[in-house]
């Protein structure tokens, strides 16, 4: 019974195998519409041959690939039957129009040209009619990545919506791009700063691009004021950025901006002074400043005055006007508290009276352009009964200066990362007026003053900070440096030494016409409020006038080393610096400060 069976089955088979082999067959395939593109080239991923048995799955399929080669908006298929029942199967291909233009649409965070860069179908420019080619489907994906990420690198968020041929000129291809927007930006905390004060420090407004990078600068701008305490700018999710508009926000509270001060303070260039003064920042919320200070020094010489006023937003273009008017002491070669060797009563003093006056203004996203004038009328009392040897000069200085300023530092109080960079150029003239046989040159004479201050910072930490009482490890460089052309007076030399710039020598301690000081700090923060530093300073002045007392002066360059170590303590009235400093020529002495060195 079973072999009966088996023998069905394969007679069976046999009838079906006869009936596929009687089916149609191809008997042909052909490629129509190709302009450019060869036949070759299409029937190359063409599966079905002539002599094959027709399989509708397989030319289908026979589709897919050849619209997978990238070249063609459309692609189809017709099978004819022939006399002998068999087909013929002509594929018809519409190739895309050759590239003649490249039009982009929505982009305004990017220049088209720059984007245009990164199409890699773009014709090349003066390109002749006959080198220009289709284009090809397969290059939209690199195309819309690179596009996508031109946006992330310079802290914008976009999307290619599309690539796609102009419906009316099928060689202008439209690439279409959906930028994510700012929706609001609001203020949120206890603040009486006016809105038009924050219409100046938030750039970022509703309907432009939103960018990571400005909002940044924005919470940036903010804190560097010292206007507002806990500063939070919002921070939106990908999801948000991902849908085309974020609304933005920017937590804050007001910081006690007006303060009265009495008691004693510790400053390098007047010594121990008691010192009573009324301060206002953000005045009324204007953003305005007002400072008033008096200090009366305990070694005699009068007491010094002085009235401060700045307003950040005079014009419509954010120019900074700042004046001041003062009747002050500064003492020279002066080690504090800790005078060494040297008595408070053996230095020397000058007394400055005048004013000066500054306009400053953003010249682009990181820098700002200055113009400073200022006079002076500078008397050099001795201080003390005792008779010195140094030059004593009195007489009237006069200058006018221009800078400009590179800043792209996180924070400008506490830096973690960035530059900042400063040119300076003043034309002074200054009259001398002998006081004692060493005071010459005596008259008029004019002068050309050059300096520079660099600082880097360098943190391994990759996180954006977001927090104005956030600190990180860092590395922290200055280089400063300067040239004098012409003749001036000693009080308007270059100075190094002291605890701003060779720490463990006396304020000034080096003078001349030409200085250059670098300095390096490992600054690593223990907690929020204090940090440890490790130092290294290492430059002087030269090429000035003689000897002061005992402080020999060279005519030529000969630098002089300091190192040491250190605390920051970070308080509301600003950074403590207590440090200690050995020098290249044996010493060692305290520093205590208040205010950051850089």
């Amino acid at each position: 019974m079973g072999h009966k069976i088996w023998t069905i089955v394969l007679l069976l088979l046999c009838v079906a195998t006869s009936f596929a082999q009687d089916g149609p067959k191809i008997k042909s395939i052909d490629v129509r519409g190709n302009v450019r593109v060869s036949k070759q080239a299409i029937l190359s991923v063409v599966k079905s041959k002539a002599g094959d048995f027709a399989s509708l799955d397989q030319l289908t399929k026979d589709t897919d690939s050849i619209r997978s080669l990238g070249w063609f908006s459309k692609v189809t298929y017709q099978k004819n039957v022939e006399n002998d029942n068999n087909f013929s199967v002509i594929f018809e291909v519409a190739e895309y129009s050759e590239v003649r233009e490249i039009s982009f649409v929505g982009n305004r965070a990017i220049k088209s040209e720059e984007l245009l860069k990164l199409v890699t179908f773009a014709p090349t420019a003066g390109a002749s009619p006959d080198t220009l080619r289709p284009y090809n489907s397969k290059e939209a994906t690199p195309t819309a990545r690179a596009i996508q990420e031109a946006y992330r690198s310079k802290g914008f968020f976009a999307r290619v919506e599309s690539i796609a041929a102009d419906k009316y000129n099928p060689s202008t291809f439209v690439i279409e791009i959906r930028e994510t927007i700012i929706g609001s930006v609001t203020i949120a905390g206890i603040t009486s700063t006016k809105q038009r004060v924050f219409n100046r420090l938030i750039k970022s407004r509703p309907g432009e691009t939103y960018s990571r990078g400005n909002w940044e600068r924005d919470w940036q701008r903010i804190v560097n004021t010292n206007w507002f305490e806990d500063v939070r700018p919002s921070d939106p999710s990908r999801e948000e950025e991902d849908s085309g508009v974020v609304n933005l926000r920017m937590g804050l509270n007001d910081a006690q901006n007006g303060q009265f001060m009495a008691g004693l303070i510790l400053d390098p260039r007047s010594s121990l002074a008691g010192s009573v003064g009324y301060s206002t920042a953000n005045y009324q919320g204007t953003g305005q400043s007002i400072s008033l200070n008096y200090q009366q020094p305990t070694i005699g010489l009068g007491g010094s005055a002085s009235l401060s006023y700045s307003n950040p937003f005079i014009d419509s273009k954010d120019t900074n006007f700042q004046a001041s008017i003062y009747d002050r002491v500064i003492l020279r070669f002066n080690q504090g508290l800790n005078a060494g060797n040297t008595s408070l009563t053996d230095q020397y003093s000058e007394r400055r009276t005048g004013g000066s006056i500054s306009f400053s203004r953003p010249a682009a996203d990181r820098s700002i352009g200055g113009v400073t004038a200022r006079f002076e009328r500078v008397n050099t009392p001795p201080v003390g009964t005792a008779t010195l040897n140094f030059v004593q000069q009195d007489g009237e200085v006069a200058a006018i200066g221009f800078n400009k300023t590179w800043n792209s530092r996180d924070l400008d109080l506490d830096p973690s990362r960035g530059k900042f960079i400063r040119l300076d150029i003043e034309q002074g003239y200054s009259s001398i007026r002998p006081v004692n046989s060493a005071a010459s040159p005596v008259g008029s004479f004019a002068s050309t003053k050059v300096a520079f201050d660099y600082r880097a910072y360098f943190t391994n930490n990759k996180k954006v900070r977001t927090s104005q009482d956030e600190s990180f490890t860092v590395n922290a460089f200055r280089i400063r440096g300067g040239v004098v052309s012409g003749t001036v007076p000693f009080f308007e030399q270059f100075f190094a030494g002291g605890p701003d710039s060779i720490r463990g020598y006396f304020q000034d301690r080096f003078w001349g016409k030409y200085m250059a000081v670098g300095t390096y700090e490992y600054r690593k923060p223990v907690d929020k409020s204090f940090s440890l530093v490790a130092f290294l300073d290492y430059g002087g002045a030269w090429g000035g006038y003689s000897g002061v007392n005992d402080f020999s002066q060279s005519s030529s360059p000969d630098f002089k080393l300091s190192y040491g170590l250190g605390v920051r303590l970070r308080t509301k009235i600003g950074a403590i610096r207590i440090e200690y400093a050995f020098t290249g020529d044996g010493q060692a002495l305290p520093v205590f400060m208040i205010g950051n060195n850089f």
